[in-house]
Parts: C-alpha cells; structure tokens; sequence
C-alpha cells in the first residue's frame, strides 16, 4: 500500500508557481503553488515507485527530530547566502571525481545536454570559450570536437582538473585548453575576455547566483553567449513543505531510473545521494529557468532564448546574448 501511495505521489501535478515582476518567490505567491489533488492511477512501473520510496526515506530519517532551522532563503537573485546542512560542494566533488565518467559520464541523457549546449552555443573557429564547472572535461571537449577554439576551463575541485588535466595531455591538447582552479563565485578574468561562457549542471551549485551571471556578463565580448545547461527545477522554499518536495520528487524520479538503467549501481548511488543534496538544499539549491532568465535580463543581456532536451524536457539549455 506504500509503494501505490508513492506512485500516486509521483505522478502529482504541479500548477506553475507565480512569480514577482523580479521573479523572486514570496510568501504571498509561493502560496499559489497548489497540487491537483485528483491522481491518477499510475502509469509507470513499480521500479519508479520504490526509488521515491527511496528517496523519501532519505528526506524522513534526515529530518526526523530535526526543528526549522534549515528553512531556506526564498530570494535566489540576492547575495543572501543559504545556511548549509553537511560538508561542502568541494569536498563532496573530490570525492565523487573518480567515480564520474564513469556514473554521470555514462548517463545518455548527460551526453544530449552537452551536445545541444555545444550546438545552441553557435560557437566558431578560435572562439575563446571559458567552461565554468568543467569537472572533468566532458563539454570542453565536446567544444572541441565541434571546431577549433581556445578553452580555459575552471572548477573547484583541485581532483576533477586533476582528471581532465590528465586527458588533456593524453590527448595533446595543452595548447587548446588551459586549466584553473576557480570557483564560479570566486572566478577573476578580464572585461571582455571571451566570446562564450558555458556551463552545464554546475551553477545549480552556487549559493549566490546573482553575482555569478553579472561577472558572466562582464566577461563577454559584445556579442558573447552565456549557455547554461541544467535541470528545470525550482528548489527554493521551506524544507518542510509536502508541496516543495512533490515538486522535486517529480524530477529526481525519472532521474533515478536513468541513472540506474544507464549507469547501473555506482551511477544510481551518485545521483541517490546528489538528489538529497537537492531536497535538502544541501549546500546549493535549483531554480527553475523562468528564474535563470530573470537572472540573465537583469544582467543587462538582451536576448534570452530557451530550449528544452528532446524526450527529456526537464532538462533545458538558455542561450543569453550580451
């Protein structure tokens, strides 16, 4: 009777949330988030059920005995920082950086984001591109693979450049691509630098995004292209709240059984534990693509266009033009 209750729950529908003229989410209309109560029976397998039993029993063992002190900032657009449940993004990426070819690298649906990141990007021979969140140089190399161009590739995690570093010289590719280890939040180059600046599943990791897209914005050339390549999922509100995690759940589900289908074990245990990280707004937090372009306008971008992945259309690409 619990796995029909969970699939029930999965299969939730979720009316859109309203937003404010500046797009941040306000006790007021986050109060119009509502669900449609009338289910319908479930359509997928009970292998889907038993994962957002999973994922649940996370939520409930993390949070049980627990008060509200994890209630989360609701502005995703201010420097306001969000407080932080474990260990930091960085040591949790060392420690996943060995693992990740061969888990979220194994991932399909990964691959096809990368690929209409690289091809909504219109990048051209000796574009200067900076990849922000390379981990282990999947999209840098994808670039490559596409034309001629000149990469610098930054990430916090002194293990995945480590990584990609290795693949670089391997590949004889030290004058094509130069590494850093930066942050997003912390990244330092000059006005005009670049002709685009991409990143993909990685800025739903920064606390403070707003600073983040106006340093993008400096960075560009006129002309330049912002990319981002994520999931369309909004994660702000109270951890508390039944109607937040429906709302997530009907994302990491699906999630779930590709890593699982494609990745086997080991994939399905990263994505297991980095869903939790959603849910729990462990350290980061998502936001859905209405509050990326938001972002990007009031950066002073003119044009924002966004495209969803073909039989994946949680997932999205933003193409911002400076």
């Amino acid at each position: 009777m619990f796995i029909f209750f969970l699939t029930d729950l999965v299969h939730y529908q979720i009316s859109p949330v309203n937003k404010s003229p500046a797009g941040i989410l306000t006790s007021k209309n986050r109060s119009s988030l509502r669900l449609n109560c009338a289910t319908q029976p479930a359509k997928n397998s009970v292998y889907e059920a038993l994962i957002g039993a999973i994922v649940l029993m996370i939520v409930f063992r993390r949070g049980a005995g627990r008060d509200k002190q994890y209630t989360i900032a609701y502005q995703y657009n201010t420097g306001k920082t969000m407080k932080q449940v474990t260990r930091d993004n960085r040591e949790w990426f060392q420690d996943w950086a060995n693992e990740y070819d061969n888990t979220l690298g194994k991932v399909k649906r990964h691959h096809k984001l990368l690929d209409l990141v690289v091809r909504e990007s219109g990048i051209k021979r000796n574009d200067r591109v900076l990849d922000i969140g390379c981990g282990t140089g999947l999209l840098s190399l994808k670039f490559l693979n596409k034309t001629d161009c000149r990469i610098t590739a930054i990430d916090s995690s002194s293990e995945m450049l480590r990584i990609f570093q290795e693949k670089i010289e391997q590949c004889n590719l030290t004058e094509k691509i130069h590494c850093e280890q930066q942050s997003a939040e912390d990244m330092d180059f000059k006005p005009g630098q670049f002709d685009i600046i991409a990143s993909t599943v990685a800025l739903h990791h920064v606390r403070c995004k707003e600073p983040v897209i106006k340093k993008v914005y400096d960075y560009l050339k006129g002309g330049g292209r912002f990319v981002i390549g994520e999931i369309d999922m909004d994660t702000t509100g109270r951890l508390d709240d039944p109607q937040r995690l429906a709302r997530i759940l009907k994302y990491l589900t699906g999630e779930l059984v590709l890593a699982m289908k494609e990745g086997g074990v080991p994939a399905f245990e990263r994505m297991y534990d980095n869903g939790k990280k959603h849910i729990l707004n462990d350290g980061e937090y998502c936001i859905g693509f209405d509050q990326w372009k938001d972002l990007c306008t009031n950066a002073g971008f003119k044009n924002v266009e966004v495209s969803p992945l073909k039989e994946f259309e949680w997932f999205k690409v933003l193409v911002a033009t400076k």
